[in-house]
């Protein structure tokens, strides 16, 4: 099946269907539009809750074995620095999968579609980091240094649904 011959634009349910010579497929953008209204709201909430946990361990274990590894100058950079990287990759896979459906249609649009997810992340980096590294020069612990940047991703992740919704997977 090729999707990308398009015989005619059509009206289906208010959004646009794209049909095809070969079958009446949907096309992928409004496949993704489709199954993202599958899950009642609340599923998705718990459900990006769970993912958030999930990131937010990958991201502090991540954390954890940096300081273990290095402990030079800038070790609380770079730790922040590793654990956001595989935070990143961790939450990126699952919402894309689980919380969006969302199908890339060639390396490109996946690129591209990355690429925003970061772009929307950075903002939600900023508050996850303020959170980490005040709790850190206040309380000077690594336990509260790390219950910070658990608030911070807390708060961060909620804004980047928000975010992600709006102009990434949409």
């Amino acid at each position: 099946m090729n999707y990308f011959t398009i015989l005619k634009l059509s009206q289906y349910d208010g959004i646009r269907k794209q049909e095809f010579d070969d079958s009446n497929a949907l096309p992928i953008r409004l496949n993704n539009r489709l199954k993202q209204q599958k899950h009642p709201p609340m599923k998705i909430a718990i459900m990006y809750t769970i993912f958030a946990v999930i990131s937010t361990i990958a991201n502090i274990w991540s954390q954890d074995i940096s300081f273990r590894i290095y402990q030079g100058s800038y070790a609380l950079w770079l730790a922040i620095f590793v654990g956001t990287a595989v935070g990143l990759v961790v939450k990126y896979g699952l919402d894309k999968r689980y919380i969006f459906k969302y199908q890339t249609t060639s390396i490109a649009h996946g690129s591209k579609t990355f690429y925003l997810y970061t772009l929307m992340g950075l903002f939600t980096t900023v508050i996850f980091w303020g959170f980490e590294y005040t709790f850190d020069a206040v309380y000077q612990t690594a336990e509260m240094r790390y219950l910070g940047g658990v608030i911070g991703l807390a708060i961060g992740y909620f804004v980047k649904y928000q975010l992600d919704k709006r102009f990434v997977f949409k």
